[in-house]
């Protein structure tokens, strides 16, 4: 099924871009909708600097992660997963994704930051 989706892409954009990408409900239901799975195809499919090797604090965490271009930081995040104990990524409390952000933000020295995610930040529903 990857390959229907990505194959066309395989002989020149994904072979010669660097992709940072962040999951989203269609990586998680191709897994039976188990939002807790690190096994799903998103995790096959893609390797992402979660070690800090792009800049950044390590996440040690697929679904969340950042890195910089130029003077630019980046912050992939996980706007639809769980953690590996079942509980609901969030940003509230002490959550393991609010700890690493505010921890990779106050690490950041670059002049810009762009945090992005799968969800859009608004949308219109119809009536």
């Amino acid at each position: 099924m990857q390959f229907e989706i990505f194959g066309i892409y395989g002989s020149t954009l994904l072979k010669n871009h660097k992709l940072y990408p962040s999951p989203g409900n269609h990586d998680y239901a191709n897994n039976s909708g188990n939002k807790s799975s690190r096994s799903m195809p998103y995790h096959q499919n893609f390797t992402v600097p979660q070690n800090g090797e792009a800049g950044g604090v390590a996440s040690n965490h697929q679904n969340y992660y950042s890195y910089n271009v130029g003077n630019i930081h980046f912050l992939s995040l996980d706007s639809y997963g769980t953690e590996s104990d079942g509980t609901s990524i969030e940003t509230s409390g002490g959550s393991a994704l609010k700890t690493w952000i505010d921890a990779d933000l106050a690490a950041n020295t670059s002049k810009w930051i762009v945090a992005y995610w799968h969800h859009p930040p608004y949308t219109k529903r119809k009536p």
